[in-house]
């Protein structure tokens, strides 16, 4: 664990599958929250639970749920509104009440095909160079002036006819 700040958490070393965070839409591989996200027991529980699932045809259910749990994630309360963000999504929820926001981010896996964005657990935004040439029209340090007009209508070539003379 390494605190951040006075409200923010960073956890590594955690076990996947006893993550409670994703139980609000019902990915979990233990069916309660353990005192603990080093919790041996509830590892145990979850890895029995998990071979049995195996056996029992889903595999790939399990290998789905275990990926999702070892995504990296952020778990945030204030106001009494929860919200869990994953690479992919986000999930609100309601939770405590609190009047400041508390922060648990969980390290994890960021897969190579999740969008990008600002902040964690995103991954970052694609860095793009600068063009080494500047549009002509900056050069003079002013924009070129365009022809004003109503947007959308073509420009008149003569007077605008009086309204009356429109509608007659």
């Amino acid at each position: 664990m390494v605190e951040e700040g006075p409200r923010l958490l960073h956890l590594k070393g955690h076990y996947p599958e006893v993550l409670p965070v994703l139980r609000y839409i019902g990915v979990r591989l233990v069916p309660h929250i353990p005192h603990s996200l080093r919790c041996e027991a509830s590892r145990r529980m979850a890895q029995d639970w998990m071979a049995l699932a195996r056996e029992e045809g889903l595999g790939e259910e399990v290998d789905w749920a275990y990926e999702m749990l070892g995504w990296a994630m952020e778990w945030s309360v204030l106001h009494g509104i929860a919200e869990v963000r994953t690479p992919y999504f986000k999930v609100a929820t309601n939770s405590i009440a609190s009047k400041e926001k508390w922060t648990v981010r969980l390290e994890g896996n960021v897969p190579e095909d999740a969008p990008r964005g600002l902040s964690y657990p995103y991954r970052a935004p694609a860095k793009h160079s600068r063009t080494t040439q500047r549009s002509s029209r900056w050069k003079t340090g002013r924009a070129e002036k365009k022809p004003r007009g109503t947007p959308g209508l073509l420009p008149s070539s003569g007077p605008t006819p009086h309204p009356s003379a429109i509608h007659a």
